[in-house]
């Protein structure tokens, strides 16, 4: 026995093992150490390699057939890797000469694409999304979600990596202590809480990666904001931006004189005001003009309706006026995981739950009900949306 374990030891085996063992701790500490300054990519493919290189070792200490046969199984399994990360990505196609920069095949699948909310983990922490890490915590909101319920928004210190003024943001996750309120992003990109009940806080949607391995994309931009390259993708389309107030102009005029053409698509929102229980559906017409489509929206009350409470053009909402929010496609910002994450807050006014204790349940929420069967129908363009319709009219009948 002692003889055997004096051979052992000669033959190196055991080094080789304590070597493979040592690369993959130090691997480990570095990948960590190295995501928390963003320089991760950088040097992902070479720590990986480490593991095909290691066993070369192994091969140059025993010198026979099982150094050869770790070192093809470990090749296998690099390539395996490889596949189901190809697997993953997004495909790239040609931009067409499309109005907006998307083809959406009609399927059933998007009909029945799930939408969610980022969670607790996804954005703070060890965890977190990268692309969550290099575009920031702090989220811009739509002209359309300060029409709606007027958020509150941070002043000129508390704003986006892009510029653009923060607001509050839901997520999927209960606030600590078991107090019934929802956890969500603040101006200043912390945490902070807010009961479900609420109106102001914007909703941010996401897709995970389950769902957008399945959609077809005709663009892909990337934006080097700060030295970081922060992919993006068009999908769907909604209302966005104010109209300048020359074509607001337009639009109402033509409107009032029941000349502007109706597309047939229509987008719902909650019609009740600041923080009443429950869900009054209210639809707002899709409007076309000059190649362009618009909804028609008249500020309602709201809580939080203040002084820094402004549309992108630098003005103030003010209960009772009309506004006209432009269509236009939806950003996506995109995670090396597969998640997407919507660019700005879309939309306001729907409450993340009729009940004031909320258990962490995110499935049960008023929210994730709209967001399935409101929001995501809404963001295809008229076409598809009325072949959406025309099914479910089909499918009450039977």
């Amino acid at each position: 026995m002692i003889e055997w374990c004096k051979n052992f030891i000669a033959s190196g085996f055991w080094q080789a093992i304590l070597f493979l063992f040592m690369v993959g701790l130090f691997g480990f500490i570095l990948k960590a150490f190295l995501g928390f300054f963003g320089i991760m990519p950088l040097i992902h493919k070479l720590i990986n390699r480490v593991f095909i290189i290691a066993p070369l070792f192994i091969i140059w200490y025993i010198r026979h057939g099982i150094g050869w046969l770790i070192f093809g199984i470990l090749c296998i399994l690099e390539l395996i890797g490889k596949l189901k990360l190809d697997k993953k990505n997004i495909k790239v196609e040609k931009p067409s000469d499309e109005k907006i920069a998307l083809k959406i095949q009609e399927k059933e699948d998007y009909k029945a694409m799930k939408i969610t909310l980022l969670k607790e983990e996804q954005i703070w922490g060890f965890k977190a999304l990268h692309i969550i890490k290099d575009y920031g915590r702090k989220t811009s909101l739509t002209d359309l979600a300060v029409v709606l319920n007027g958020p509150i928004l941070g002043k000129s210190s508390k704003t986006t990596i892009e510029g653009n003024r923060a607001g509050y943001i839901w997520t999927a996750s209960p606030f600590w202590g078991g107090t019934g309120n929802v956890l969500t992003v603040d101006i200043y990109g912390k945490k902070w809480l807010q009961i479900p009940t609420g109106r102001s806080t914007a909703i941010r949607p996401a897709i995970s990666p389950s769902e957008t391995y399945s959609i077809h994309i005709e663009e892909v931009k990337f934006l080097t904001i700060k030295k970081k390259k922060i992919k993006t993708v068009l999908f769907g389309e909604y209302p966005q931006v104010i109209a300048t107030d020359n074509i607001q102009m337009i639009l109402e005029d033509t409107f009032r004189n029941k000349k502007l053409n109706v597309t047939g698509k229509n987008y719902t929102y909650d019609s009740k005001t600041n923080d009443d229980p429950g869900f009054t559906l209210k639809e707002y017409h899709e409007y076309e003009l000059d190649g362009k489509k618009y909804i028609r929206i008249e500020a309602i009350e709201a809580v939080h309706r203040d002084e820094d409470s402004i549309l992108s053009n630098g003005k103030k909402v003010n209960i009772g006026d009309i506004y006209w929010i432009e269509i236009q496609p939806i950003e996506w910002l995109v995670d090396k995981s597969g998640w997407w994450i919507a660019k700005k807050a879309l939309f306001t006014r729907i409450q993340f739950d009729k009940n004031e204790f909320y258990d962490g349940d995110f499935n049960k929420t008023d929210i994730k009900h709209y967001l399935d069967n409101y929001f995501i129908k809404e963001i295809f363009p008229t076409q598809i949306q009325k072949k959406f319709i025309e099914e479910d009219r089909e499918s009450s009948i039977e």
